[in-house]
């Protein structure tokens, strides 16, 4: 009888499946789920109101908040040569924002005290809808709710 040369067929399955198992293990872990990527939009818009809020308490420009598209904008309402205005893209795709404003703006003003402001955010992926919510009482910061 020959001694055995290379592996078996079973040997070659066993190490397939593992691979196959280790890959999608780490498929899985690295891509974000809708919950995820709201959570990042939240807290990237309320880096950024706050941001703008200081920006204005310190210079006197009034900035103004709105959604634009599939993302929303961040301007001055008066032109400034050194205030560009910030144009973002939702990193959620049918992510819908919403203010409690009448005219679905949020205003940041100099001033220290600003009417309370909401802004819920939701995605409504087909299975369950996920929402947060960005809300100030117009004294203190933002913060992201659920």
């Amino acid at each position: 009888m020959q001694p055995q040369r290379g592996f078996t067929l079973i040997e070659l399955l066993v190490v397939l499946v593992i691979i196959a198992i280790a890959a999608v293990s780490v498929t899985l872990s690295v891509r974000d789920t809708q919950a995820d990527l709201l959570q990042r939009d939240a807290q990237r818009l309320t880096a950024q109101l706050e941001a703008k809020r200081s920006a204005s308490r310190t210079s006197g420009v009034v900035w103004v908040w709105r959604v634009q598209g599939n993302g929303y904008v961040i301007e001055p309402t008066t032109a400034q040569k050194n205030d560009a205005p910030l144009q973002i893209t939702w990193y959620s795709t049918g992510l819908v924002a919403q203010t409690n404003s009448p005219d679905g703006r949020v205003v940041l003003g100099p001033e220290p005290l600003l009417s309370p402001i909401s802004i819920d955010l939701s995605i409504d992926s087909g299975k369950s809808p996920t929402r947060l919510q960005i809300t100030s009482d117009g004294l203190s910061g933002f913060e992201v709710r659920p």
